[in-house]
């Protein structure tokens, strides 16, 4: 999203962070409180925080802190008019509350739309429709495509057609995840992980689907990590996809690196080699900060992740 060009937009878009449940983290961040103070005081997820925090630059049309103060600064500061309503605490933990449907008409209203649906469908095709394109626009610099694949061993691979995922999938927060109609599912937010930590060289591919079922959160593929605080991050949400480095703990978005897709499913493959990463049509990416390191999955209730497989890049197949 670009940067709001008058008052009434940046309200707008203001508002639009009050609506999303994200106006107590934007107030506090504001006010230059760390991270982790307000990731404990809301009892969320380090992981959650800065996934919100990126929704919030990515509707601001901004990409620092710094950069809100010059954009929003005299609005901000109160010299601009700005109705906001106070923010709501709760919702800011909950986003979602659970409210008392009478499901009955819900469920005859739906299927009279499906029916519908299907009527309008039978009576506008023209035959076989091509599935459809992302309209990926990679932001200042030119589309890089990734190295030809090569033939390797398979490190690890789990496509969840039984009841029971792979037990080297290793629960880092949340709630574990579980295989339930061929996919991988969760009840809540997961980040699980895999491999290991003298892992160098490798491609890692999946498909998700549902992406930002419940919240519209954004989810990362993490590689050559070697904990939480120390990894290079691939975001993918229903609107763009990112490159996010954590180095110490602190996390930074990789400039120029935002692809807008609209999209609520993608067949994600990222390969990491040497000192470069790929991922799908992004420029190649260099950095020394993380030579090894095994692979992270972090994904949100509704989602749902398919055909998980780590190939290793490092050495020729055995024979």
């Amino acid at each position: 999203m670009e940067k709001p060009q008058n008052d009434s937009e940046k309200i707008s878009r203001l508002n639009l962070i009050q609506k999303e449940g994200l106006r107590y983290i934007f107030d506090q961040r504001r006010k230059g409180r760390q991270a982790k103070e307000i990731y404990d005081e809301l009892k969320i997820s380090e992981g959650t925080f800065y996934n919100r925090q990126t929704k919030m630059f990515d509707i601001l049309g901004v990409k620092t802190w710094d950069e809100i103060e010059e954009v929003y600064g005299d609005v901000l500061k109160g010299k601009r008019n700005l109705k906001l309503p106070d923010f709501d605490l709760q919702g800011v933990k909950e986003l979602a509350p659970k409210v008392k449907k009478n499901w009955v008409p819900l469920l005859m209203g739906a299927v009279i739309v499906l029916l519908l649906a299907v009527v309008i469908r039978l009576l506008t095709s023209n035959g076989p429709q091509a599935k459809p394109q992302p309209t990926a626009v990679v932001v200042g610099s030119t589309v890089t495509p990734l190295p030809k694949p090569t033939e390797a061993n398979i490190l690890f691979q789990d496509i969840f057609d039984s009841t029971e995922i792979s037990s080297k999938w290793h629960l880092e927060e949340g709630v574990m995840p579980y295989a339930y109609g061929g996919k991988l599912v969760t009840d809540d937010f997961t980040t699980i992980s895999v491999g290991d930590v003298s892992w160098t060289d490798y491609e890692v591919t999946l498909s998700i689907s549902d992406v930002g079922a419940r919240y519209g959160d954004t989810n990362w593929l993490g590689v050559r990590g070697t904990n939480l605080a120390n990894m290079m991050q691939f975001l993918f949400g229903p609107e763009s996809t990112q490159w996010w480095e954590r180095l110490d703990g602190v996390g930074k978005s990789i400039d120029p690196t935002i692809v807008r897709t609209n999209q609520t499913s993608y067949d994600i493959k990222v390969r990491v080699l040497g000192k470069n990463y790929y991922a799908m049509d992004y420029p190649v990416y260099p950095n020394p900060n993380h030579p090894n390191g095994k692979v992270y999955l972090h994904f949100f209730e509704g989602e749902k992740i398919d055909n998980f497989t780590i190939v290793d890049l490092s050495s020729p197949p055995s024979p």
